[in-house]
């Protein structure tokens, strides 16, 4: 975020779904609640040569804006993987790939994931990492402040089971 006209822009190689995250960041940011100011921001998707898609950017999109904005700070969001698509309202909607978006993570120093309610049994399968589920972008930032407050998902037994087999 940084002076200037106001305007929200999105770089990198963006699938459809991304560039369409623009509006509904924006949007549900409002409706729950968070004003960001008008300022002129650039959000960056690296690396440029690889296509992001799907709709899973919308959570960590939104909470990047809502630390540069400070309602969360850089320390509370530090090892944590964000994943899920925003509705107008500020609800989250599940997404695909949580599996292999939170193994990723986990194997890159990811301590904790927070993702959509719907998402929460699969991203809690792989090792060495928290799984934590939230309905709204509100309840994820209301987690950010107090992650104390707040359970892990619990493993599926049958699912790493599964998991294992697969391997």
């Amino acid at each position: 975020i940084s002076n200037g006209l106001p305007s929200f822009d999105m770089v990198g190689y963006l699938g459809a779904e991304v560039r369409e995250a623009r509006e509904r960041v924006r949007t549900a940011l409002r409706n729950s609640g968070y004003l960001i100011p008008p300022s002129r921001i650039t959000v960056n998707l690296s690396p440029a040569d690889l296509r992001k898609q799907g709709n899973g950017f919308d959570l960590p999109i939104a909470v990047a804006l809502l630390t540069a904005s400070g309602y969360v700070t850089e320390e509370q969001t530090r090892g944590t993987l964000f994943a899920g698509e925003l509705s107008l309202d500020g609800s989250l909607k599940g997404i695909n790939g949580v599996l292999s978006l939170v193994s990723c993570g986990a194997e890159n120093g990811m301590r904790r994931a927070v993702v959509p309610v719907e998402n929460g049994r699969e991203a809690a399968i792989p090792p060495g990492i928290q799984a934590f589920c939230c309905p709204s972008l509100r309840d994820v930032v209301d987690f950010l402040h107090n992650p104390q407050g707040r359970e892990s998902v619990p493993g599926d037994q049958e699912l790493g089971v599964l998991q294992e087999s697969v391997e």
